[in-house]
């Protein structure tokens, strides 16, 4: 959380002396606290299996929810992130009925009969005498190539042998067959993915078990389309490594500089998942000039909130791209970017849930005006998936920017 909130807020420093309009004012919105029903709906709130706190901090970009459930006591950053929560919340549930069962309670038991405790070890404590010191500089020399002997996997993947072994292939169907990611950093849910897919590798457990589990409706069902659905599947169920031999290739295809691509394979804070994804919106951004620049802005991130944060803002343009209309070029935008379309309107993606009137945002948006190539802000467009203020939304308008919010529905975004 600390990590996003510096980053959002360096996203928005400009480093220019500030404008004139910016210079003179001082009475910039505090970050709101804001209230989860105002904000959510009733049903998403509480379940019986869990209770959104009411207090939702807010950082003048993104809001910060606190989950009561009885699997324990959870913070996310976004609405998004609350979403894909209270998923992870039913499914552990769903989870830990089946650990209920005569079936599984058998199975375990021959996962233990058949997995010694030195190999069970090797699968989840690999070279615990290797660590220590090390480990700041080995992590700069981490996936020379995509190999399973010369590639260290990122902290989401499993262990090399667990991969040879195919135990990371069975944690994956199970994922798969509950909408999950496996390489979540949920922890529960890892724990309870791990136990079924201990049972069902070493003890038989059988799919058959894991399906009649999986509750139906839409309680538990993400409102993914066929697309991304179909995307989480692959990345679930295809290896890491090989997940990286088809994104490097990917990129090299889009014209990639060879040593970007390298600095950006490396990048052991990219999981698999959210890598494939943002190689994919790259992808879908076919005839848009200087998409490279992505890569650049990825090799600044070293923690999940932002890499998730920056991912959805790639995926953004993907969707804007194909849905609505061509980009033409992306631009610097502070830390990140901003493009303008064919028609030469300017345009920002972001993916957050209430954006206030603050001073990194303000300075961010007058020095956005000031650059040569970029003056027309009659012509530029703010798209974000969440709401503005009313004092946000009036100084933009004074600017001359037109405001989208809530695009969810526009682009086409799910829970990814």
């Amino acid at each position: 959380m600390k990590n996003l909130l510096l980053f959002l807020s360096a996203l928005f420093v400009i480093t220019i002396q500030a404008s004139p309009v910016c210079a003179a004012r001082s009475d910039f919105e505090k970050s709101p606290v804001l209230n989860a029903a105002t904000i959510l709906s009733a049903e998403k709130i509480q379940s019986p299996l869990y209770k959104v706190e009411a207090q939702v901090l807010n950082n003048g970009f993104m809001n910060t929810y606190n989950v009561n459930s009885d699997f324990g006591r959870f913070k996310v950053v976004s609405n998004l992130s609350l979403t894909i929560l209270l998923h992870e919340i039913d499914v552990i549930a769903a989870m830990k009925k089946i650990e209920r069962d005569d079936v599984f309670v058998d199975s375990l038991q021959q996962s233990a009969k058949n997995t010694a405790h030195g190999i069970k070890r090797l699968f989840t404590e690999p070279g615990d005498t290797l660590k220590g010191a090390g480990d700041g500089i080995k992590g700069l020399f981490a996936r020379a190539d995509e190999s399973l002997t010369k590639s260290d996997p990122s902290d989401a993947e499993d262990s090399r042998a667990a991969q040879i072994f195919g135990f990371s292939k069975a944690k994956g169907i199970i994922a798969n067959q509950f909408t999950v990611s496996v390489y979540t950093d949920n922890l529960v849910l890892e724990e309870e993915l791990e136990s079924l897919a201990w049972a069902n590798y070493f003890g038989g457990l059988g799919m058959a078990v894991v399906q009649a589990a999986v509750p139906g409706g839409a309680g538990l069902v993400l409102s993914a389309s066929s697309a991304v659905r179909l995307l989480n599947e692959t990345v679930n169920l295809t290896p890491p490594t090989e997940l990286r031999v088809q994104n490097r290739r990917k990129l090299t295809t889009m014209g990639v500089d060879e040593d970007l691509i390298q600095l950006f394979i490396n990048n052991p804070a990219f999981t698999p998942r959210n890598q494939t994804f943002f190689v994919t919106a790259l992808e879908k951004l076919d005839g848009a000039e200087n998409r490279e620049l992505f890569i650049k802005v990825a090799l600044q991130l070293h923690d999940t909130d932002t890499i998730l944060l920056v991912t959805r803002i790639s995926l953004m343009f993907a969707a804007y791209h194909h849905k609505v209309g061509p980009v033409k070029r992306f631009y610097p935008f502070s830390r990140f970017v901003s493009a303008k379309l064919q028609d030469d309107r300017i345009i920002l993606m972001l993916p957050t849930d209430h954006i206030t009137w603050n001073k990194e945002f303000a300075e961010a948006i007058d020095a956005l005006a000031r650059e040569p190539d970029r003056q027309e802000l009659n012509k530029a467009e703010l798209w974000t998936l969440g709401e503005l203020s009313k004092r946000s939304q009036d100084e933009l308008s004074k600017r001359g920017w037109h405001i989208k919010t809530n695009v969810s529905e526009v682009l086409k975004m799910d829970q990814s």
